[in-house]
């Protein structure tokens, strides 16, 4: 049986602070380190959906901390050499694991379809967001149009006029690794279906509207961008909001 929020919160809390004493004392090697910090990771990230949002913000800046000051003294530790060569290529363990947007307006925000890690959007208003992550949650938002590439079901929670699409296919990962997206779970609306029980905080975008988003990012990092500049396509982006 799965462990309720708040029990896997405090048991996974519990296991972080064990393994910062480790740190602290140095009772346990660094691959010991690195792969139960691994696994908090996962965990954390599995069960991002499910969560309260600032018990997961705590949870990640806690874990984060950890992995820095176990850096610092592998950095400390290890022995300095005259001359060096250094590579920016990021661990494993600082891979994409959650993304924060909070208190936006009228944007546009663009980023890949990342596959692990979550997203967590906190009041957002007029904005057309094209991401992808593993999980999608999103709390007191409104007029949004979300072009989301998810593996599981999208959360939303005291929103209104959401409109929700695919990934654009121009943007995505190759067809064979696309999945459709998943239903919307409405935390306000439970027994929302778009077929039986029209949705009364979101939509699925019409076939119109997806073939003018299509039309809008095409061609995002290519000539169109280069020649007429990103405000050429995010003002394409921006006219498939409602009328403010």
């Amino acid at each position: 049986m799965e462990e309720a929020p708040l029990v896997f919160v405090e048991r996974w809390t519990a296991e972080l602070r064990s393994l910062q004493q480790a740190v602290d004392g140095k009772t346990l090697d660094e691959k010991h380190i690195a792969d139960k910090a691994a696994t908090l990771r996962q965990e954390l990230t599995a069960r991002a959906g499910d969560i309260p949002a600032s018990e997961l913000a705590r949870c990640e800046r806690e874990l984060k901390a950890l992995q820095d000051t176990a850096a610092a003294t592998r950095t400390a530790a290890a022995p300095k050499s005259k001359f060096s060569f250094k590579r920016s290529t990021p661990a494993a363990s600082e891979a994409f694991s959650a993304l924060y947007l909070s208190d936006l307006s009228d944007c546009v925000v663009l980023l890949p379809p990342l596959a692990q890690g979550s997203a967590l959007l906190h009041n957002l208003q007029r904005c057309v967001l094209l991401l992808g992550a593993h999980q999608f949650r999103m709390h007191d938002s409104r007029d949004c149009l979300v072009a989301l590439e998810a593996s599981s079901n999208p959360i939303i929670e005291r929103c209104r006029a959401l409109v929700f699409a695919p990934y654009p296919r121009s943007l995505a990962l190759p067809a064979s690794d696309r999945r459709p997206l998943p239903p919307v779970q409405d935390f306000d609306d439970p027994f929302a279906d778009p077929a039986l029980h029209p949705p009364k905080h979101w939509r699925a975008a019409s076939g119109e509207e997806e073939a003018r988003l299509e039309t809008a990012v095409r061609d995002v990092g290519g000539v169109g961008v280069q020649q007429e500049g990103p405000a050429s396509w995010a003002e394409g982006l921006r006219a498939l909001l409602p009328p403010a």
